[in-house]
């Protein structure tokens, strides 16, 4: 392994206050760049840096990972195209909320399989449409990266386009390969796309306007579903989905007993604000691991005290739910019990 590392010691300041470099040290005489290291120890001596106590720059083959809010918040190392540029074995990044990297250091990051551009205003397609062995992509409230480099993403298995407005239809239906997306708040994909996404095993349809019954129903390998908020998703397509394992029903209003007691693969329910779900149905979900109740009114200690299975249970804000009902779950290792008024 190669590394050049820098520590610094708290005990010891400057006469201005400033933080100094106490030593450094290097394995296997790695030889970084002079100009990178000349970024590194002038940033390390700025009175602003108090929380730098050392960072690892990792040469080339040894950094398959970077997470570059980190780097910002914690007050480490300024993130800019010249650091990242060695960086050439990078396989994921999180680029989120993040203006200082640009397409000049990410068209050099071929190795990538995982990209998070949410809120990014500096990527561009210009780069992205180079990474085509991305696997994952975050696009959530991104505006710059548009169909003419997704469409170019043939290995694409997960992207989020959460309130998205540039990737439409047209796009999306040629990843052929997707296993789960995430179509939160997004009004552009409609179901002429998701019912050739055969592929899909997780969907995430929460405030989704658009898709309906008619697209969801041909996704016969789902496993996961979050509805959270959804007014347009209905009992006769999660009748459907006997493989699910995890439904989150948050606020949902249009899923009832009648579908849901037929799905007794679940091992994880949400129904934290929900009014229709009821004991008749849970009662019946004896593989559950673990379930949400947060402010919810109508799952009683009959139905709690007969998931024996149950690992993790929120309480939270629950009136309901007593001592007597999870006084049986002897195999619990989690409970949240936040203004939960009687236990």
């Amino acid at each position: 392994m190669k590394r050049f590392i820098i520590h610094n010691n708290n005990n010891n300041n400057n006469q201005n206050g400033n933080k100094k470099i106490q030593r450094y040290s290097t394995t296997f005489d790695v030889f970084i760049p002079a100009e990178i290291v000349g970024e590194i120890l002038k940033f390390s001596s700025r009175r602003d840096v108090i929380k730098w106590r050392g960072v690892n720059i990792y040469w080339r083959c040894t950094c398959t990972s970077l997470v570059t809010y980190f780097l910002v918040s914690d007050g480490l190392i300024p993130p800019n195209d010249l650091i990242l540029s060695i960086f050439t074995n990078l396989t994921s990044i999180d680029l989120h909320h993040n203006d200082d990297i640009t397409d000049s250091s990410i068209s050099l990051l071929t190795n990538l399989t995982e990209i998070n551009l949410y809120f990014n205003i500096t990527i561009t397609d210009s780069s992205i449409s180079l990474l085509t062995n991305l696997t994952d992509i975050d696009l959530c409230y991104n505006l710059n990266i548009t169909y003419s480099s997704i469409s170019l993403l043939t290995n694409l298995t997960t992207i989020n386009l959460g309130h998205n407005i540039n990737i439409t239809d047209s796009n999306i239906s040629l990843l052929a390969n997707l296993t789960r997306i995430d179509l939160s708040y997004n009004d552009r994909i409609t179901d002429y796309s998701i019912s050739l996404l055969t592929n899909l095993t997780q969907i995430d349809l929460s405030y989704n306007p658009n898709i309906t019954d008619s697209s969801i129903s041909l996704l016969t390998n789902l496993t996961a579903i979050n509805l959270f908020h959804n007014r347009i998703i209905t009992d006769s397509s999660i009748s459907l989905f006997t493989n699910l394992t995890d439904i989150k029903l948050v606020y949902n209003n249009n899923i009832t007993d009648s579908s849901i007691s037929l799905l007794s693969n679940l091992a994880d329910i949400d129904l934290d604000s929900n009014y229709t779900i009821t004991n008749s149905s849970i009662s019946l979900l004896i593989n559950l691991t673990r379930i949400n109740l947060r402010y919810n009114p109508n799952i009683t200690d009959l139905s709690i005290s007969l998931l024996t299975n149950l690992t993790d249970i929120d309480l939270d804000f629950n009136e309901v739910i007593t001592y007597s009902g999870i006084s049986l779950l002897t195999n619990l290792t989690d409970i949240d019990l936040y203004f939960s008024m009687e236990k």
